[in-house]
């Protein structure tokens, strides 16, 4: 009972925490997507590997080393000779100065050493040859993939919380700017049924006014439904909890609008584009790996050792003295040149797979053209899309000011008498749909110049 309270108090204090809105910038955003998304903290990960095989690239010129042992029974017993002595004595040579015993043959004997064998092998192995260098090349290469790949990640992210935030701000204003409108159309409901008791005006304008009212509530329905399906894809991208309530601190701003010159930054930041650069590296791999191919055909040199000492009857234990030890053939070290001649025939595999790499870069630097044209015509689109906000931002605003002064006009004539209630209304969604598409064209602005951005590789704010 202990835990069972612990644990339900430990879930109502997290749904608390998670129902309280976080204040949030933009700024802190895009910082909690970078140490919180898991998609980040996977490419981190294939950084780190990529890293540590880099950095550990001098082991290719480690020799290849492995021990191998053997118990064999072998269907005959081994069997070893020997001479006995029947005397023995030392004899000076002074010619050489050592001492050599030898013996007066008097018989011989035979020993048996049973049918088991213990065999240990012990090899190392080196083999040299120019796609080493290759190699080392590619682990290099390697790295740079997949950094890019998770710089890559990281701007995109960025550019999606960005977006999402702006996208959060615009829908709660336009939830704001409905709320408004709806409190304003209740007020005004209830001020013709005044003016329907004293005669004023007739049911029709009332039922009209009912009617339009009724009208607002799916659509404040659909907007909130769509911003908390939008807050929990936010929170996804943050680390944060999905029911986690937002207070989102900026406003959609486009105060500092401007247009920018699409030659200059064609001209300047068009390389930098991370798609062209990433495939630039793609190419640089394959140039590599062709390369490579080329060097396997060349010849290698093998530079080898192995040592294979044998114990008979390993189960006896006098017999793990080096007195019963056969070297077998004593080891060997050896240098072999290893030139692979079926690899320069024509047609061979070797030759189809080097072709088939000069195939691949071909149609790597056709994809590179059609990029950068491609990238090319992004970076004048979204130029012209922000030259198109630009315009559109001073007259929408100046609409603004004229609809907010038509809708007073029309609410004090409509007062006096003078303009029916489908009259006002419709100046009322006038100004409602002028600031709601000013809240829009400001945020084209922004995704289109965070667009722009990521497709220079740059931010354009001091450009």
């Amino acid at each position: 009972m202990k835990k069972l309270s612990t644990l339900l108090f430990l879930m109502l204090t997290a749904a608390f925490v998670s129902a309280e809105a976080r204040d949030l910038t933009i700024e802190e955003a895009v910082a909690l997507g970078r140490e919180n998304n898991l998609s980040l903290k996977m490419q981190d990960v294939a950084v780190a590997q990529a890293e540590r095989e880099n950095e550990d690239r001098w082991n290719v010129f480690i020799p290849d080393v492995s021990l191998t042992t053997t118990l064999a029974r072998t269907n005959q017993a081994s069997t070893g000779y020997g001479a006995m002595p029947l005397e023995d004595y030392s004899t000076t040579i002074t010619e050489y100065n050592d001492y050599i015993t030898t013996y007066d043959v008097g018989a011989f004997y035979e020993y048996d050493y049973g049918n088991w064998a213990f065999v240990a092998d012990l090899s190392a192995q080196l083999v040299l040859n120019p796609a080493i260098g290759n190699g080392i090349n590619a682990l290099g290469l390697n790295l740079r993939s997949e950094q890019l790949n998770r710089e890559i990640d990281e701007k995109q992210l960025e550019q999606n919380i960005k977006k999402y935030y702006y996208q959060l701000v615009q829908l709660q204003a336009n939830i704001a700017l409905l709320e408004k409108n709806i409190a304003t159309t209740e007020q005004r409901y209830r001020d013709m049924e005044a003016m329907y008791r004293n005669g004023l005006i007739t049911e029709l304008d009332l039922l009209q006014t009912e009617s339009g009212l009724a009208s607002l509530t799916p659509v404040l329905t659909s907007l909130k439904n769509g911003y908390e399906q939008l807050r929990m894809a936010f929170c996804m991208d943050l680390g944060l909890p999905l029911n986690q309530e937002l207070n989102l601190l900026d406003e959609i701003t486009a105060e500092n609008a401007r247009t920018f010159d699409a030659d200059k930054l064609v001209g300047s930041y068009l390389a930098d584009n991370l798609d062209i650069q990433s495939l630039t590296l793609g190419k640089d791999m394959t140039e590599n790996g062709r390369d490579a191919q080329n060097n396997l055909s060349m010849p290698s040199l093998i530079l080898g050792w192995n040592y294979n000492p044998t114990v008979l009857d390993p189960f006896n234990g006098d017999n793990w003295s080096d007195d019963y030890l056969v070297d077998g053939d004593g080891g060997a070290f050896s240098v072999t040149v290893s030139i692979p001649l079926d690899d320069w025939m024509p047609h061979s595999t070797a030759r189809n797979d080097v072709k088939a790499l000069e195939d691949s870069l071909k149609t790597l630097d056709y994809q590179k053209e059609l990029l950068y044209q491609a990238t090319e015509m992004q970076i004048r689109q979204h130029v012209m899309t922000l030259d198109a906000a630009v315009q559109n931002l001073a007259v929408m605003e100046e609409n603004v000011v004229l609809a907010q002064k038509t809708y007073d006009m029309s609410w004090a004539r409509y007062r006096n008498g003078q303009m029916t209630a489908t009259d006002l209304s419709q100046a009322e969604n006038d100004l409602l749909q002028a600031e709601s598409d000013l809240l829009g064209e400001k945020y084209t602005y922004i995704s289109a110049l965070l667009d722009l951005e990521y497709t220079v590789n740059r931010t354009l704010d001091k450009e």
